[in-house]
């Protein structure tokens, strides 16, 4: 380290002058006077500033240490623990970063700077409520700071409050036009509200402004698969301009693997998820986990899990390998799958929020498969095969249109437990009723104009009809009553729900509708499992066709319309029958546990058998 060329005699010039090199940006100047200083002034503000200037310099452990030195020497100094709470919530220990946080607003209520840390780390592990509150405090005390309005936009959004998260990120903008995260908040907003083309008007925005930033980039990657004028072709254009503008870089530093070339010995399974937790991801890991071959296939999970529950712990007991690595950037977690020489790596997220493509495209391990988050391409050239089935993908069809190779399992793509036998499934609520109830689910981003269309004809030709719908408040209930231009009382709008109260709603739908060109996935086999048919519409790309592979494997071809037309009149003529709508409500739960849908053993056998068929080819090159 260099030595300083000046030698100030007292306490005030050493901080002038750190101060003015820090303020000038000569962060190793700076670091060399405060390390020089502390040797003959042991000050709390000059640690502080070493602290800032570790933080900046990327040296997270080193700036804990020092922020922890200044609030040692002054525990009722709120700056000083509001920096140690920031430094933590890099160092994801964000238990520790909110503590200090909450002392930091102990001792100074109107700390804008220390709601927002506190605020930031609450939401990581989950407590979006709190997060919320302290977000609103700190937009309260600085009114003009837009990363405080786009942090509360960002919990917002997950709260289930997506017209109030657009507006204030909308506010961010309007106090900073350059900020790429308020952008990107204002997409995801608008892309829970259906507004699709603003939406992606947005991430473009975010993408222009932050080149660098892969997220915005990968959010547009997903969010094309929602919008009704998409197709396989310009799905795998922009997927590929996505690859040579944030992974192809990747492509020249990948060594080769060392794994043990041997075709028939134990292989090593990695999965990669921040969702090995109460999530969706659950229903269908649990099955596969449970049933895996253990003596053929090792398997490790790569958890990027922030907030451990019982879930986690659940997958944890059923593999043979877990891996904590929420705290660890790409290319550690790179060095670590290669340590562990995984032979066959999974990715469970692709584009998804969460999702590491860029590690995928690292190559950490000499095979690597796409499966499970959505039954599409990563645009990854770097990614050997993609797991689907011949209802999503018909064979001999629509191959070129991913850079992974298709793996078409025999009869499914999802392997479903519902982790819940609580709930049995009721008789049919129009029994009671009079009258047929009809059931969407689905995440509003899904309900298209034409899906509103289509159901409006529905309620047209069948007046006593009603409709039991997912949708934010406000606008969004608005434009499903001016479509579907029936009278509000026929329509039952509902809030994000417990698991529990969820899957309760079933109780009361006679009739599911799907949503197209993305339709229900989850939600179908929620549906199916509580006796509930959905009536589906078979469409152009993959995450269109989820309901034809559902309904298929449940003998319920007759559910899956060809054409909008033909939608119509099967839920219609499904609505007259109920004597056929009873009987399938009896059946269907059985039905479903006696399918491929539910059939845990043969789904393992069959994605263990392609585990080891790719691997032998890797093996003979």
């Amino acid at each position: 380290m260099s030595r300083s060329s000046i030698n100030p005699t007292s306490l005030p010039q050493l901080l002038k002058k750190i101060d003015e090199q820090y303020r000038a940006g000569d962060l190793a100047q700076a670091e060399t006077i405060c390390r020089e200083a502390l040797a003959q002034f042991p000050d709390a503000t000059i640690q502080g500033y070493l602290g800032a200037i570790l933080m900046q310099t990327g040296r997270i452990d080193q700036a804990i240490d020092a922020f922890s030195e200044v609030v040692r020497a002054n525990p009722d100094n709120a700056s000083s623990l509001n920096n140690l709470a920031a430094a933590l919530h890099h160092a994801k220990r964000y238990d520790e970063a909110i503590a200090a946080g909450r002392s930091a607003i102990a001792l100074r209520p109107d700390y804008a700077e220390a709601y927002n840390n506190l605020g930031l780390s609450l939401h990581e592990v989950s407590q979006f409520a709190d997060a919320a509150e302290c977000f609103k405090r700190a937009v309260e005390l600085q009114p003009a700071n837009a990363a405080f309005f786009a942090n509360f936009a960002m919990t917002l959004a997950i709260l289930g409050r997506p017209e109030e998260s657009a507006r204030f990120a909308q506010q961010a903008i309007t106090y900073n036009p350059h900020a790429a995260g308020a952008y990107n908040m204002l997409a995801n907003a608008l892309g829970e509200l259906a507004r699709l083309d603003e939406a992606f008007a947005a991430y473009r925005q975010a993408i222009q402004l932050a080149p660098d930033w892969p997220v915005p980039h990968s959010n547009l990657c997903y969010g094309l698969y929602f919008h009704p004028k998409s197709d396989l072709k310009s799905i795998q254009q922009f997927h590929a301009e996505w690859y040579q503008l944030r992974a192809a870089q990747f492509k020249n530093a990948i060594e080769p693997h060392a794994n043990d070339p041997s075709p028939a010995r134990q292989l090593k399974i990695g999965y990669v998820s921040p969702y090995f937790s109460d999530h969706c991801q659950s229903f269908f890991t649990i099955p596969l986990f449970t049933a895996r071959d253990k003596e053929q296939f090792k398997v490790y999970c790569y958890s990027d899990v922030i907030k451990p529950d019982a879930l986690t712990s659940r997958l944890q007991g059923l593999v043979d390998v877990w891996q904590d690595s929420s705290r660890w950037p790409d290319e550690q977690l790179a060095r670590q799958i290669k340590t562990d020489q995984i032979d066959i790596l999974v990715d469970l997220t692709m584009h998804m929020g969460g999702g590491r493509p860029l590690l995928f495209a690292r190559k950490p391990a000499p095979i690597q498969v796409a499966w499970l988050a959505y039954p599409g391409t990563t645009g990854l050239a770097t990614m050997d095969y993609r797991i689907t089935d011949p209802r999503l993908d018909p064979p001999g069809t629509n191959d070129e249109f991913y850079c992974e190779q298709s793996v078409r399992l025999s009869h499914t793509f999802w392997c479903y437990d519902p982790l819940t036998s609580e709930l049995a499934v009721n008789d049919l609520p129009a029994d009671a009723n009079g009258y047929i109830t009809f059931g969407s689910l689905n995440n509003y981003r899904k309900v298209s104009d034409a899906v509103l269309n289509i159901w409006s004809e529905i309620f047209g030709r069948l007046p006593t009809s009603r409709l039991l719908m997912l949708a934010p408040a406000g606008n969004c209930r608005t434009r499903v009553i001016n479509a579907l231009g029936i009278e509000t009382s026929r329509i039952t709008f509902l809030d994000h729900q417990s698991r529990k109260e969820y899957l309760a709603c079933y109780h009361r739908i006679d009739i599911g509708l799907d949503t197209f060109p993305y339709n229900g996935h989850t939600t179908t086999l929620d549906a199916a499992w509580m006796g509930v048919p959905v009536v589906t519409f078979a469409g152009r790309t993959p995450v269109g066709r989820g309901g034809l592979s559902i309904n298929t494997n449940l003998g319920l071809q007759e559910l899956v319309a060809g054409d909008k037309r033909q939608m119509i009149d099967t839920a219609v003529q499904l609505a007259r029958d109920v004597p056929k709508l009873k009987l399938i409500r009896a059946k269907l739960r059985q039905t479903m546990q006696a399918s491929p849908l539910m059939d845990a053993t043969a789904f393992a056998r069959n994605m263990e058998s392609f585990y080891r068929s790719a691997w032998q080819r890797w093996c003979h090159g």
